[in-house]
């Protein structure tokens, strides 16, 4: 009994003093210049660390970094294109003792993601595939590979030149996986939109092509208490078009547009909807065409093309074949004289 208790003393004395060699051997400083390094080669942009630097031994190896920044490209001023609290990046063992570097986890903690767009369709989330450094640093780009990447309380804010206020989504918490820029991404997790909760799994089948202001085929379903949405598509980072297969429902037309920012005046009808549609969206249009559409006990079929104006005004062009049509319920009620008239 005492010989095995020395055995098991013995062994856990060893492991410690290797993890303590471990601790006190890690180049730590290395891995963080390595990734700055990796970063500006891969992005052309300058990725910052403004707070402390500590090991992580849960859940991965790796790095924990606090006051991350990473800038915009060159010519887009104003709020950096990303910030987090903290970031945490776990590596693989085997490929460090090789003098590797491989991201098998990525831990966003806080993050603070602004996109801006320009008149003329310049975006500041682009990024190129392609580098003027090493065949190496090349081969290490292209191969990009993320096991498992988490967002943590996140924000995203959209900016444009048209001089409408800010749209924000917040309290992002999010995985995504990305076996490789060449293979399909997935994303799952939930957010807060116009103080409303959405919850959101999507498949983006070339990552690549949206880095390159291209296009990648897109399908993702959005469940929200004002709205339920799935597309079957396409998305374009060059223009920001979106086309697909698109089906959508809700319980109450009146509280979608609310939510969005247009609402209806008060009254009973503008209830359950449900849109099935090709669609092809490029702000400020959306056309929808081979649709079938149902609003409370209306149906109807055909194209239909809605402009959202900057003032958050719909307004309604297409061609539909509607069987039967009753405007009654929508129509308001005659004042109190009219009515009398009428009897009389």
């Amino acid at each position: 009994m005492k010989r095995a208790l020395l055995v098991i003393g013995t062994v856990v004395i060893i492991a410690a003093a290797l993890a303590a060699s471990f601790v006190v051997l890690f180049p730590k400083d290395l891995v963080i210049a390595e990734l700055k390094k990796q970063v500006h080669v891969s992005t052309g942009r300058t990725l910052t660390i403004a707070g402390d630097t500590s090991m992580t031994f849960w859940p991965a190896l790796g790095i924990s970094a606090a006051g991350v920044e990473l800038s915009n490209p060159e010519g887009f001023a104003g709020a950096p294109f990303l910030t987090a609290n903290n970031i945490v990046f776990a590596v693989s063992a085997a490929p460090l003792l090789r003098g590797d570097i491989e991201v098998k986890k990525l831990i966003l903690d806080t993050p603070s993601l602004t996109l801006v767009a320009r008149k003329s369709g310049e975006p500041n989330w682009t990024f190129p595939t392609t580098t003027p450094g090493t065949q190496a640093e090349t081969s290490k780009l292209k191969a990009l590979r993320i096991e498992d990447m988490r967002i943590i309380n996140g924000k995203v804010t959209y900016i444009d030149d048209s001089g409408a206020p800010p749209l924000e989504v917040s309290a992002i918490d999010a995985t995504v996986a990305l076996d490789s820029l060449d293979r399909p991404a997935a994303l799952k997790g939930a957010c807060v939109y116009r103080a409303e909760k959405l919850a959101l799994d999507a498949s983006i089948g070339a990552p690549r092509a949206l880095l390159e202001q291209g296009t990648s085929p897109l399908a993702f379903t959005l469940d929200a208490a004002s709205l339920r949405a799935k597309l079957d598509g396409a998305v374009n980072t060059a223009t920001g078009a979106v086309t697909g297969k698109l089906e959508t429902s809700g319980a109450s037309v009146r509280k979608l547009l609310d939510w969005l920012g247009s609402p209806l005046p008060a009254g009973p009808n503008f209830a359950a909807f449900e849109v099935k549609a090709d669609v092809n969206a490029l702000l400020p249009d959306v056309a929808f065409s081979r649709g079938v559409y149902r609003m409370d006990a209306i149906g109807a079929t055909g194209d239909v093309t809605v402009h959202i104006a900057e003032n958050g005004r719909l307004t309604l062009n297409g061609a539909l074949a509607i069987p039967m049509l009753d405007v009654n319920p929508y129509m308001p009620a005659p004042t109190q004289g009219a009515a009398t008239a009428a009897l009389g």
